[in-house]
């Protein structure tokens, strides 16, 4: 009986430091050292650091793309994929500034005003809205591709 107590006695003062290391070896194993390589990306040759897109809001991006540089390009087909992105990310400032280029080149210059403002509104300075902006000052029509195709 005496060496059973002793497990015991020893299981009691040292569970407690165990869970606790092992806790710290699973937070340090799972932490990361700075952004994640996937939030990591090059926009005019600048690295820059952004969260991941929803991929749903993603593929509904990259489908308006495709419409949109169709040639024909299919307004209505773009329309609907973006208005599906900002439903899942409704504070992604590149999907509010695709959607404002969409709105120029169907005609409705105050829908992409509109939406350029909103992208301004979630990142103040977002030189795409702001060159969206710009566009709509300087009377263009639309008639070509505002935007490059990059990521939101």
């Amino acid at each position: 009986m005496r060496p059973r107590r002793r497990n015991r006695a020893f299981v009691r003062r040292t569970l407690p430091a165990l869970a606790l290391a092992l806790v710290g070896l699973a937070t340090s194993a799972c932490a990361q050292r700075g952004p994640s390589t996937r939030s990591l990306h090059y926009v005019d040759d600048e690295l820059v650091y952004s969260r991941p897109a929803h991929y749903r809001s993603y593929a509904a991006y990259l489908r308006a793309r495709l419409a949109l540089e169709g040639q024909p390009a299919d307004l209505e087909v773009a329309a609907e994929q973006i208005g599906k992105a900002l439903e899942i990310e409704p504070k992604e400032p590149h999907l509010w500034t695709t959607l404002a280029e969409v709105e120029l080149r169907r005609g409705d210059r105050q829908a992409a005003r509109e939406a350029s403002e909103m992208a301004l509104q979630i990142r103040p300075n977002y030189a795409p809205a702001q060159q969206m902006l710009a566009k709509l000052e300087a009377g263009d029509d639309g008639s070509t591709p505002a935007m490059s195709s990059r990521q939101p």
